[in-house]
């Protein structure tokens, strides 16, 4: 470069910096030079080595470069995952138990109500029992609850005198 004319727009005054770019823009190859020797802490103002990542001063830990910042936040995306599915398999393990026992209880259901239509058909049987025993001996029910009160003995079936049912009437 011989000519006199790059002083002319490249001035002394411009930052090194911009100087090279200049020169680059215009096809002029400029020896790397190792620009940045260090590289100052944003958060405590430490000058730290430019191959850091992190701050070095004890306590700061402060990231230097993106390179760190976003290994910083994979590394907070990765324990919030692991939160999220650690708590989702909480709430399908609770559903699931939960869904269990509801299960549990509509058996109990099913069996109670079972047993309740049992009761009302034995019920349903004694009033049928009751009426046809009322037709054949009207008064039989004092001397059987009298029977039912106190135990059972030879003189309370003399009492009782309850005829045979016929065949037909028996369920």
């Amino acid at each position: 470069m011989n000519s006199q004319q790059g002083r002319r727009y490249i001035k002394n005054r411009m930052g090194d910096e911009l100087r090279y770019r200049i020169l680059e823009h215009c096809g002029i190859k400029v020896a790397a030079v190792s620009r940045m020797v260090s590289r100052t802490c944003g958060r405590c103002g430490y000058v730290n080595k430019r191959e850091n990542k992190y701050c070095e001063r004890i306590g700061c830990n402060y990231p230097l470069t993106q390179l760190a910042l976003d290994e910083i936040k994979a590394a907070e995306h990765a324990k919030l995952q692991e939160l999220v599915d650690k708590s989702n398999l909480e709430r399908d393990n609770t559903i699931q138990s939960l869904q269990q026992e509801l299960k549990s209880w509509g058996e109990i259901a099913e069996k109670m109500k079972i047993y309740v239509d049992r009761q009302k058909k034995e019920e349903e049987q004694r009033r049928v029992m009751y009426d046809i025993l009322d037709k054949r001996s009207p008064g039989w029910k004092e001397p059987f609850h009298a029977t039912l009160r106190r135990p059972f003995q030879k003189k309370s079936e003399r009492k009782l005198m309850i005829p045979a049912l016929p065949e037909a009437v028996s369920e």
